[in-house]
């Protein structure tokens, strides 16, 4: 969306609070999926629960931030 400038050209619309409940959706399915793949128990399942950790980190922080900007009243760029 930001590519190809639909953030500008539509703003009215409010594009952070939607990626805030996007971001925050991710994180919580990487924290359900990553439980699942480290209780499998094999050994591909704990690369899977370290990468989907670094997920959970990523998106958690991301909605964070994307909270704040959203409640401060920033524009999405």
């Amino acid at each position: 969306m930001y590519l190809f400038h639909f953030v500008e050209k539509y703003d009215h619309l409010p594009w952070l609070k939607c990626e805030f409940f996007f971001c925050a959706a991710m994180s919580l399915a990487y924290i359900v999926t990553s439980i699942f793949a480290t209780t499998i128990g094999e050994s591909v399942g704990y690369a899977i629960g370290f990468f989907g950790l670094c997920a959970i980190i990523a998106y958690g922080l991301d909605s964070y931030l994307k909270f704040n900007k959203w409640k401060t009243g920033l524009p999405p760029q």
